[in-house]
């Protein structure tokens, strides 16, 4: 019964870890990159103030989704670790062990890309 019960518990982490907010950073990115090669071309896409204000909203989305998406995982990691060890009479497994430099690595990456998106959008406007 308990393996049952944990097997469920990781496939909602795994569930949680690959779907949730997936793809909101993937059409961020797509269509922001649109706009900027629509506007290399005149003809195409004038470089509006209603197109810079669309692609700085695009590129805002794209930092604020992956953040999001970072949250979610985190908050999904906490309640399967919690009902894991619940499970398993309270002895962490390996994948709980903290201080990993690759535990902290997608944070350190998505600060850095979110000073860079800012940077940009500065430049936009």
């Amino acid at each position: 019964m308990d393996l049952e019960r944990l097997k469920i518990y990781h496939e909602l982490l795994n569930t949680a870890v690959w779907e949730r907010y997936k793809l909101l950073p993937q059409i961020s990115a797509l269509v922001a990159t649109l706009l900027v090669v629509a506007t290399f071309n005149e003809r195409i896409l004038p470089l509006t103030n209603c197109v810079r204000f669309l692609l700085v909203a695009f590129l805002v989305l794209i930092p604020a989704s992956i953040i999001g998406y970072l949250v979610a995982l985190h908050q999904a990691e906490k309640h399967a670790e919690k009902n894991i060890k619940n499970i398993s009479n309270r002895r962490p497994t390996e994948q709980m062990k903290r201080g990993l430099f690759t535990a902290y690595l997608p944070w350190v990456i998505a600060g850095i890309f979110t000073i860079l998106i800012v940077q940009i959008i500065f430049l936009i406007l």
